[in-house]
């Protein structure tokens, strides 16, 4: 009696070691599994973004954007104006159409940079 006990002890034993082996690799590949389905919906999620701004570069309003910039294109009776400020070499300042701003020199050590700063703001000769 004794040994048919033993018998089914051991026998006990090895079906727990056995169902525990096969729980823990369920739950590894189901650990596995959500990394790959998460990995996957990231690489759709790219390839969505991705299609989106090949769209993007092959449609119309890119590719006159492009132009524009680029080559200087324009269109039919649009007109481009630039604007660009005139420097003088009398006084070291900027003349634009209706002021005149005066600059003092960053080597100037006897003015302190926060003056500096609060002329180049606030005091605009005419």
């Amino acid at each position: 009696m004794k040994v048919l006990f033993l018998i089914a002890l051991a026998l006990l034993v090895m079906i727990a070691q056995s169902l525990i082996r096969e729980t823990y690799k369920k739950n590894q590949i189901s650990k596995e599994i959500e990394r790959l389905e998460k990995q996957a919906q990231e690489i759709d999620r790219e390839n969505f973004e991705m299609e989106e701004r090949l769209a993007y570069l092959e449609s119309e309003e890119y590719k006159k954007k492009e132009a524009k910039d680029k080559l200087g294109l324009r269109d039919p009776g649009e007109f481009v104006v630039f604007v660009k400020p005139r420097i003088s070499q009398e006084n070291n300042s900027i003349h634009t159409e209706n002021t005149i701003i005066k600059s003092i020199a960053p080597s100037d050590p006897l003015v302190p940079n926060p003056i500096k700063w609060w002329q180049y703001f606030f005091n605009r000769i005419k």
